[in-house]
């Protein structure tokens, strides 16, 4: 509840909600957003986090970091927030993105079968438990039963 609050609180924009590699089709050099019926108002960091930490699209830590601070620039020069919050909003939309991810992954293999989820779940699990010690201070209780779980 403390988490959701937390993600709550940032300032809200249209979020995709999903917003991940396999959701933007490039066709010659144009590109397109698809599979937008989660769009809602949130914090725009959710699909920063999405995108930036896509368990389908594994990045370096060094280009994540290039990434973010594109982000945050871009958001800071229009007047979109502070390169604080806005950097804080990355890794608590991150982690709450990367709960939702893992529940979707095991809910689209084990019950409905779409087993070639399971192969993106240990990239997820390990950037949840990156993004939970991270945060260990402020959740203890969710960061312990994070860092507990299985790696497969």
């Amino acid at each position: 509840d403390r988490l959701a609050e937390k993600v709550d609180s940032y300032p809200k924009r249209v979020m995709h909600r999903d917003y991940q590699s396999r959701n933007i089709m490039i066709l010659g050099k144009e590109s397109y957003i698809v599979d937008f019926q989660g769009a809602r108002m949130g914090p725009p960091a959710y699909d920063a986090a999405s995108l930036i930490y896509d368990p389908y699209c594994p990045l370096s830590p060094d280009i994540e970091d290039d990434l973010i601070d594109y982000y945050i620039d871009k958001m800071v020069k229009n007047g979109k927030g502070t390169r604080v919050i806005l950097r804080e909003s990355m890794l608590y939309c991150g982690l709450q993105r990367h709960m939702q991810a893992l529940g979707a992954y095991g809910l689209l293999s084990k019950t409905k079968g779409k087993e070639w989820f399971v192969q993106h779940i240990p990239r997820a699990l390990y950037l949840l438990k990156r993004e939970a010690k991270q945060v260990e201070n402020e959740f203890p209780a969710l960061s312990n039963f994070i860092q507990a779980l299985p790696e497969k």
